[in-house]
This record gives C-alpha cells, sequence and structure tokens, in this order.
C-alpha cells in the first residue's frame, strides 16, 4: 500500500528525496488507480473506517503526525510523476489525495 510506503521512507530518512525534483524509486506498484471511481472510493472509505489503526502506522515508528501530513502532497506528486513515466495518460487525481485532512474529520 503506498500509505505505508510513504511512511517508510520518511523513517528511514527519506524526506530530502520527497522534496526534491529527482525520481523516488517505487516499490509498491500503483495499479490501483485502474478501478474504477466507485472501487476506489469503497476502499478509500474501508481505510478511514479506523483511524486509528492508520495513526498507529506511523505512531508506532515516532512520526510526526503534522509533518507527515506536509509531507504528504509531495508524495502524490511523486506518485503522478511516476504514473507518468509509465502511462500515457495517467489519473485524473488521486482518491486519497487528501488522506491527511479526511482522518482529521
Amino acid at each position: 500500500m503506498c500509505l505505508l510506503e510513504f511512511v517508510g521512507i520518511v523513517a528511514s530518512g527519506g524526506e530530502q528525496a520527497l522534496l526534491e525534483d529527482k525520481n523516488i524509486r517505487l516499490h509498491v506498484p500503483l495499479t490501483f488507480f485502474q478501478e474504477n471511481d466507485e472501487t476506489l472510493r469503497k476502499g478509500y472509505q474501508l481505510l478511514l473506517n479506523d483511524p486509528v489503526k492508520i495513526r498507529n502506522i506511523w505512531k508506532e515508528l515516532n512520526l510526526d503526525e503534522n509533518r507527515l501530513s506536509e509531507l504528504w502532497p509531495r508524495w502524490i506528486y511523486h506518485m503522478e510523476k511516476w504514473l507518468d513515466s509509465i502511462y500515457i495518460f495517467g489519473p485524473g487525481g488521486f482518491v486519497h489525495s487528501n488522506l491527511f485532512n479526511d482522518l482529521s474529520r
């Protein structure tokens, strides 16, 4: 899952790589974007059903949620950039692009 990869990059000291405009090597394929919008929204809602479990992902690594929230748009940028390098037409946007705002609701 891309959230786990994002948190792993930050936890391993890769924050600077997110801030730069260099290519980031993704280890989790982003093939989920090919699903239809309804499936993506349902999957995202399932993810948001337990915000405590989601937050435990970074809390266990002693990562600051506010900093992750600041870095999240850069992660989305890198995912879009990666998809653009693989496919002619990348996604029109990711359903989870506002993850941290959605967790706060």
